[in-house]
């Protein structure tokens, strides 16, 4: 049986775009030698992979089936490739992860900070991602590795805790809901705010929920830090939505401004480290979540 990782590329674009066309443009190769691709692999397995239809094509059960095994054939290469061919940096390995927006600034500094210590030999990449993107991509196999809102819908994949991420509402001193101990993001909403840029995902996790409530932020400004949202809220700029670690870090600046819980069971939400199968990670990989479960003993 011969076949090779372009043919197996090929056969995932095609499925993922439902097109033969679609898909040769991802690579991109031409239409016909992307058909001859396909038949060729169908005539390899004895299979018909896709059904043809009017306006594109449709898996079949053998086809799915042999989606499946590209993708874990494709995800060990590519693992491969990574770990191996690093020749300016020979014997190092890199540990990539996917994580949210909260994740990467609030929770991973201090764990990476204590993982790179124990492993110089270790670089680490992050990808930045909402969650729903970071399970998509694990589940295309382009991570392995991600951590997640636990609230996310993650059917199919293995979780295990990691933290715990609370959202707070921050206001200025001299602001009418600065006086509640608690308020819903409702009530909050007829107030304007102060956002964080529109391609952060907590931001978009935030917006999302307004629309939820049938409202919308009334955005006076967006900035791109935490710490650039909470002096805005300090200078009476408007409201802000903020990790709670991150809140408590800037307030002992001394400056105006008052952390207010929402009543909302969204704010709280629970991190997870997430992948199709934690047993089949890298060893790199299962050496960082053994670090985690072990609380960094």
């Amino acid at each position: 049986m011969r076949f090779d990782f372009v043919d197996l590329r090929l056969l995932v674009h095609v499925a993922e775009a439902g097109n033969l066309t679609a898909g040769a443009a991802r690579l991109p190769i031409a239409l016909s030698a992307a058909s001859q691709r396909m038949r060729k692999l169908e005539t390899l397995f004895g299979v018909a992979l896709f059904e043809r239809e009017r306006d594109g094509v449709r898996l079949t059960a053998d086809g799915a089936r042999c989606v499946e095994h590209a993708r874990v054939l494709l995800r060990a290469a590519d693992r491969m490739q990574r770990e191996l061919t690093h020749p300016a940096q020979q014997g190092r390995q890199v540990l990539r992860l996917a994580a949210t927006t909260v994740t990467t600034a609030e929770f991973l500094p201090d764990v990476l900070g204590r993982f790179l210590a124990q492993h110089p030999d270790v670089d680490v990449e992050i990808d930045e991602r909402q969650s729903a993107a970071t399970i998509q991509a694990i589940r295309d196999g382009e991570h392995d590795l991600g951590i997640i809102d636990g609230n996310t819908g993650a059917e199919r994949l293995a979780l295990l805790p990691f933290s715990r991420d609370k959202l707070v509402l921050v206001a200025h001193a001299d602001h009418p809901l600065a006086a509640l101990h608690q308020v819903s993001f409702a009530t909050a909403l007829d107030h304007p705010f102060v956002a964080l840029r529109p391609d952060s995902g907590m931001q978009q996790f935030i917006e999302r929920a307004a629309l939820l409530h049938g409202g919308k932020l009334q955005v006076r400004l967006r900035v791109p830090s935490f710490e650039a949202l909470y002096r805005l809220v300090a200078a009476g700029a408007g409201l802000g939505v903020l990790p709670e670690a991150a809140a408590l870090r800037y307030r002992g600046a001394g400056q105006p401004v008052t952390i207010v819980e929402f009543s909302d069971r969204w704010a709280e939400r629970e991190l997870k480290l997430c992948a199709r199968d934690f047993v089949s990670l890298s060893p790199l990989q299962q050496r960082f979540v053994g670090f985690l479960a072990r609380g960094d003993e």
